[in-house]
């Protein structure tokens, strides 16, 4: 690698100096242009191009370089709108559509990018990392398990390819399929100590296992790659909230959606940690801000529920309960404001027996059921003694 970059950088000098004898010559200000890219100077590439493009301003080649240089100098924007029309004109050239679907990746626009890559993911000609770009693209469409395929794919032909390990991780745990994204994200840290969608994914996997160090150290060195990536700040959020720390989780909840303000379990969580902090107004503010992203989820119905419960105000309660129980009959949500109510009747045995009931129903990530988890935190917590008032 050190001894092309010396040519290139030879072959760049010559180049400057036979433009100054024809500083017009479009191939050579071509050339120079793609030096200049291949060796990390994207400025100059742009200056090239462009004195390229006063002679020839409709040059396709010289127009997909010119987008290149603005993709390098981060003018993602600039760069679709120089893309579009030449992959359009040239729904063969499977490297524009590569670029134009890279760059519609870059600017969060995730339809458009899995449009162009997905049009080319089986072309030959096509860069090798086509697919993995897809997968990023299609992840953040919601569509995990056919990301997964292309991901894996991708991942199995480049094994030495951290950062695709990294993204098959997250991928990975998304789909709840725990050993493999500790297995995957184990491989991308080893290539990438500071691979970050790798220590999300081995983060989400610890709190999975209830392993409150592993996590926190995880979430953590993430943030230090990412200072304020919102599932970062959720995960210590979530491990904060096993310490029982509320005054903790609700700060890191609060730092997580100020970087992701639609997303609706930092919110339900949120909520939880300001109605067990009795601010009921806050907790209801927050719910309401879910309602407003999806009126169609249980859990948040069932926590407007217990929200009115804690209250006193079972008329509410009753309704949301209701829409909770209608979304999903097995809400546990949806179902703690009745036995809050029970409770409030005198018939507090009866509650706790059938809470207990569907907790012990229910599987537990790490093994066992609701009920063996709930009894292993409490177990880890008299073990650390008591805990602040918080």
């Amino acid at each position: 690698m050190i001894a092309a970059r010396a040519e290139a950088t030879a072959r760049l000098e010559k180049l400057r100096g036979f433009l100054k004898m024809d500083p017009g010559n479009p191939s050579m200000l071509a050339e120079c242009a793609d030096l200049a890219l291949q060796l990390g100077m994207p400025k100059d590439a742009q200056a090239w191009t462009e004195r390229a493009l006063t002679g020839a301003p409709q040059d396709p080649y010289l127009l997909a370089r010119l987008a290149s240089a603005k993709l390098a100098l981060g003018e993602t924007a600039s760069a679709i709108e120089l893309l579009k029309p030449l992959a359009a004109a040239h729904p063969e050239a499977a490297a524009l559509r590569y670029n134009l679907g890279y760059a519609c990746l870059r600017a969060g626009k995730y339809a458009e990018a899995k449009e162009h890559l997905s049009a080319i993911v089986d072309d030959p000609a096509a860069p090798a990392d086509t697919g993995h770009l897809l997968a990023r693209a299609m992840h953040h469409l919601g569509e995990v398990e056919e990301a997964i395929v292309h991901a894996r794919k991708y991942a199995d032909a480049h094994p030495q390819d951290s950062a695709a390990a990294s993204t098959l991780s997250l991928l990975y745990f998304d789909a709840m399929e725990l050993a493999e994204a500790k297995l995957w994200s184990e491989r991308a840290l080893a290539g990438q100590p500071d691979s970050l969608d790798a220590l999300l994914a081995g983060g989400s996997v610890a709190v999975a296992n209830e392993d409150e160090e592993g996590a926190t150290r995880a979430f953590e060195r993430a943030l230090k790659a990412s200072p304020k990536n919102g599932r970062a700040w959720a995960g210590l959020g979530m491990v904060a909230m096993m310490k029982l720390d509320l005054a903790a989780a609700r700060g890191h909840f609060e730092k997580a959606l100020a970087d992701m303000p639609d997303q609706l379990a930092a919110w339900n969580a949120l909520a939880w940690c300001q109605m067990l902090q009795k601010d009921y107004a806050g907790a209801k503010a927050s719910l309401e801000r879910s309602l407003a992203i999806n009126r169609n989820i249980a859990d948040t119905h069932g926590a407007l529920a217990a929200l009115e419960a804690f209250q006193g105000h079972w008329q509410e309660a009753d309704h949301h309960a209701k829409r909770a129980l209608g979304l999903d009959p097995e809400s546990f949500a949806g179902r703690m404001a009745g036995w809050l109510k029970m409770g409030g009747a005198g018939e507090g045995e009866t509650a706790w027996s059938q809470m207990m009931q569907m907790m012990r129903a229910h599987p537990a990530l790490r093994g066992g059921t609701i009920a063996d988890m709930l009894a292993r935190t409490m177990v880890k917590r008299a073990n650390k003694g008591p805990s602040r008032d918080r």
